[in-house]
């Protein structure tokens, strides 16, 4: 075991601490590196597709980072995991403003593709904490045994991680914002969102979000709501004795005005109109 201290910049600030491992033979699951880096606003790490051959899992203690997967665009921030793996483009780097604390593995491995993928995990970012199990793998790592020792410990460890990694999400995976976007918005029923909020929780930039639902869906998430809003609206008029304004108060709009205002736009009649064409016969 070897231990690197790496510093980016300012003279007398250790920006990472790394304990690395030379190869030792084969082995199936392999302990590459391990380490904290801490905030370094000109953190940056690049890695090409044809080149990458390593699994890396990190949490982000304090501050947020941003990363490039195969051209996706995520955020990580305080109290977030994520996972990067082989074949895959990456550059991941520290928020210029706040920059990243974070606590680190990079595995070699046979088998860890199969594994994720039989629990429905792949590159991308999970709110999930994971302090506790890398904080143990960082300790292995500092034991100053060999690569296959510590190897062997902390192989374990990382497989119950990735278990309650999926059973947290249910499969769920990171690369569908449209999707997920999709049922807030539908769960909201027609009540009005942010989109960059929206955005933040799904842990993508917002102009990420809009193109992959765009091409999902054919709009935007904001004209899916007013979509959505609308489809309400009418089968409430058509299905219900509610009023303009209990409609109105049930849609999250401020007052019946608002609302009346809204569905003329979108249909062109006002809400009491359509109810006298479109009502259901009882």
């Amino acid at each position: 075991m070897m231990q690197i201290q790496n510093s980016h910049g300012a003279k007398d600030a250790m920006r990472e601490e790394i304990y690395a491992f030379p190869e030792e033979g084969t082995l199936p699951f392999r302990v590459i590196m391990a380490g904290i880096t801490y905030p370094d606003a000109s953190y940056r790490i690049e890695r090409k597709k044809e080149h990458n051959h390593i699994f890396v899992f990190e949490y982000v203690i304090e501050g947020r980072g941003h990363l490039e997967i195969n051209g996706v665009t995520y955020e990580a921030k305080a109290g977030d995991t994520y996972i990067l793996t082989p074949d895959t483009r990456q550059c991941y780097f520290a928020d210029k403003n706040e920059p990243f604390k974070k606590i680190w593995v990079n595995i070699e491995c046979t088998y860890l593709s199969a594994v994720l993928q039989a629990h429905g995990l792949t590159c991308g970012v999970y709110h999930y904490n994971s302090l506790a199990p890398l904080t143990k793998i960082l300790e292995i790592a500092k034991s100053g045994r060999s690569a296959a020792a510590v190897s062997a410990e902390v192989a374990p460890i990382l497989l119950a991680l990735i278990e309650e990694l999926s059973e947290r999400y249910e499969g769920k995976t990171p690369e569908s914002p449209a999707r997920l976007a999709k049922e807030h918005i539908e769960a909201l029923g027609g009540k009005e969102f942010s989109p960059s909020v929206l955005a933040e929780e799904l842990h993508v930039s917002l102009s990420t979000l809009t193109r992959a639902f765009h091409s999902a869906y054919g709009c935007t998430p904001y004209e899916y709501h007013l979509l959505y809003r609308e489809k309400i609206a009418k089968s409430l008029l058509q299905n219900t004795g509610l009023s303009s304004k209990e409609i109105a108060y049930r849609l999250g709009f401020s007052d019946e005005h608002y609302f009346s205002n809204f569905f003329k736009k979108r249909t062109g009649l006002r809400p009491m109109e359509y109810k006298k064409e479109h009502r259901l016969e009882k």
